[in-house]
């Protein structure tokens, strides 16, 4: 799907309009494509930042999550009645190709801004290729609007793309007859049937005029129903016409009605079934009928909402028997990019073992224990290629459940690790800093289990500057803003460094999102919330009551990770004078404690890892589970071997949420999480 240049070829038929004014009452419903209002949003930003002379880019979530929230509460003094913010949940197998592009292209900028680093090349150069979306911008908006006051009620995570299901809430029983506004950028909307009071706004063209007395939103605006019925009354969308426009990119919308309307006319019985094939793709059918399941089910609303996008899509995948993924695999996921150093291995191989656990929690959920599952993880790499697709063979179920045991020892490990390092209570070490006890908790444990992953596959570890400059939230400036007359040894000494610690962070943020994954997969094997449809398998949870504990315990910590604008705002950073010594001197304090027990180690600890990646590599050897001392045999070809670990403490029987999560950080170290 998608026109290429259908918005230029339709620029003379739109046409500038007022749509609403300040203080005005409510007289239109709003249906926003989320997605692209975060884009819009963010690039606006970023283009101010290029514009102040800031050569690149921070990653600033909560600026535009404020963005956001700015321009919501503007519209609605503009007179509008916000229904629905949409946003993707799922993509249909036919964008596969253009993702797979979208990868490549992504890649090849990495790739340019890796060379254009180099001082010889233009600082503002670097700062236009640094003009990346930061990594979970959209989940991380979409996570804030979720738990918002005045936008949790219409903000939806859908299970297809935003703007089809916009159009689904416009032709929808309960607003029809009603002036409705859709704003998106995406052309693909105009060519859908939409009702006659319904217009379409791109974020774009939006501008506000007047002054602070009275001021007015005007854009151009898209009205497909009167537009098509202007050429013929025959017509009451732009979907024919858009037919023949799609066949030729320099075919007008004039000529195109000309050509739709001699085809009803003539026996080109051919060109008449691609019609009806085309107009099927814009049908929206099954978005109207998932619109009018999902609309009224609230319940089911906050379960779809507390997804992020490609875990949305990897449950789409097991519930509907449709779904054809890449040869030789069951399942797929698209892994979000990530600000990375181009001429290494993608920052996806942290946290694989961990999200292998995961995968396999879902293909339990989904009732498919047979053998040999795979999934494809669809990363960047640094072959000239730029993107692999890398095949994972999951574990079964005792496996699996073996892991998530594993992963909770681990835990515990690091909790009590953080503890015994901190030396002081957890508020004490926060008061120098603006995150929470239980943000701070995190970023050790992160930090942990990310050097744990380096450590097990023998990977150059981080020094405790390292760590520091992570927890800095120092990962946008430029290597060569800081060169000045230094000599050419020095240069290149500290352009390694900065581009050693650019992808030590992007690693760290990768073991923080496969954290999210195993969360999120968890908690849907335990609530699964589903869509009946007759195409659809029927969802069951694989957790029966002997695995109650350890999965609703490993849940019941997971549920207290930070939220990504959380856990993006640095734990380092200066205090209201400037000065932030004291907290740094405590993380040096606390991180050289952390990285000794790597370095004084024997053999790494080996915890949730399953290593099912085949790949030529030495048998590794047996690793220590220091929480027993005891020894834990290697995994291999996906079956996880018996652990020796020793059970932990049994809890009381609870379900998620029913206690405070964060009690269960601060327990005893007998009890731990």
């Amino acid at each position: 799907m998608g026109i290429k240049n259908l918005t230029t070829r339709l620029q003379g038929h739109s046409q500038r309009c007022v749509l609403g004014s300040s203080g005005a009452e409510k007289h239109s419903i709003a249906l926003i494509d989320g997605p692209g209002l975060v884009h819009h949003l963010y690039w606006a930003y970023a283009d101010g930042i290029n514009a102040s002379g800031v050569s690149c880019t921070p990653c600033d979530y909560a600026a535009t999550l404020i963005a956001t929230t700015r321009w919501l509460d503007e519209l609605k003094l503009f007179g509008f009645d916000i229904r629905g913010i949409f946003f993707d949940g799922s993509l249909p197998a036919s964008k596969r190709d253009t993702r797979l592009e979208r990868l490549q292209t992504y890649s090849t900028k990495l790739k340019t801004f890796r060379i254009a680093s180099d001082p010889i090349h233009s600082a503002q150069i670097i700062g236009d290729i640094m003009k990346f979306l930061p990594p979970l911008l959209v989940a991380a908006i979409v996570e804030a609007l979720s738990s918002h006051e005045e936008y949790a009620s219409v903000t939806f995570v859908v299970p297809g793309e935003a703007e089809t299901f916009c159009v689904a809430a416009a032709r929808s029983s309960d607003i029809e007859g009603k002036d409705i506004t859709i704003f998106s950028d995406d052309s693909d909307v105009l060519v859908y049937q939409l009702h006659k009071q319904t217009r379409v706004a791109p974020f774009r063209e939006l501008q506000v005029l007047g002054d602070e007395s009275r001021s007015l939103l005007s854009g151009f605006c898209h009205y497909p129903w009167k537009l098509a019925n202007k050429h013929d009354s025959a017509f009451e969308s732009l979907t024919e016409a858009a037919f023949f426009m799609s066949l030729d990119p320099f075919c007008l919308l004039n000529d195109a009605f000309k050509k739709a309307t001699a085809l009803q006319r003539s026996q080109d019985e051919e060109q008449y079934s691609r019609l009806i094939l085309f107009k099927q793709e814009y049908a929206a059918q099954n978005e109207l009928r998932d619109w009018n399941l999902i609309y009224p089910d609230r319940e089911l609303c906050r379960l779809l909402g507390r997804r992020d996008a490609r875990i949305s899509e990897l449950l789409h995948q097991t519930t509907h028997n449709g779904y054809k993924p890449s040869a030789g695999v069951d399942l797929e996921i698209f892994l979000p990019y990530l600000l990375e150093d181009a001429s290494r291995t993608t920052a996806w191989e942290i946290g694989r073992d961990l999200r292998i656990v995961a995968y396999s929690t879902l293909l339990g959920f989904a009732n498919k224990m047979n053998k040999n599952l795979r999934i494809a993880e669809h990363t960047r790499n640094g072959s000239p290629a730029g993107v692999t697709a890398t095949s994972l063979l999951l574990m079964p179920r005792a496996a699996s459940l073996e892991g998530i045991r594993d992963l909770h020892g681990l835990l515990q490990h690091s909790y009590n690790r953080f503890s015994k390092l901190t030396s002081r209570s957890l508020s004490s070490f926060s008061s120098s800093a603006s995150s929470s006890s239980q943000v701070i908790t995190w970023h050790f444990v992160i930090l942990h289990l990310f050097i744990q992953d380096l450590s097990d596959s023998q990977k150059p570890l981080p020094d405790v500057s390292d760590l520091i400059h992570i927890l800095s939230g120092i990962k946008t400036s430029t290597a060569t803003s800081s060169f000045g007359k230094s000599s050419r040894k020095q240069q290149d000494a500290y352009r390694t460094q900065w581009w050693k610690r650019f992808h030590f962070a992007a690693q760290y943020e990768a073991m923080y999102y496969s954290l999210r994954i195993l969360n999120q997969l968890l908690r849907a094997s335990l609530y699964p919330a589903h869509i009946k449809k007759a195409d659809a398998a029927p969802p069951r949870s694989f957790i029966t009551t002997q695995d109650d504990q350890a999965v609703i315990r490993l849940l019941s910590v997971l549920d207290t990770l930070p939220s990504i604008i959380d856990f993006s705002s640095p734990p380092i950073h200066a205090s209201v004078n400037g000065d932030n010594t004291t907290s740094r001197e405590q993380w040096k304090e606390c991180l050289a404690g952390l990285i000794s027990e790597f370095q004084d180690q024997e053999a790494p600890l080996q915890s949730y890892h399953a290593k099912t990646i085949e790949r030529k590599s030495p048998k590794p050897a047996p690793a220590i589970n220091r929480q027993t001392n005891s020894r834990l045999a290697t995994i291999g070809a996906g079956e996880r071997a018996k652990s020796k670990v020793q059970p932990l403490t049994k809890a009381k029987q609870t379900t998620p949420n029913s206690k405070n999560p964060y009690d269960l950080l601060m327990e005893s170290p007998q009890e731990g999480w």
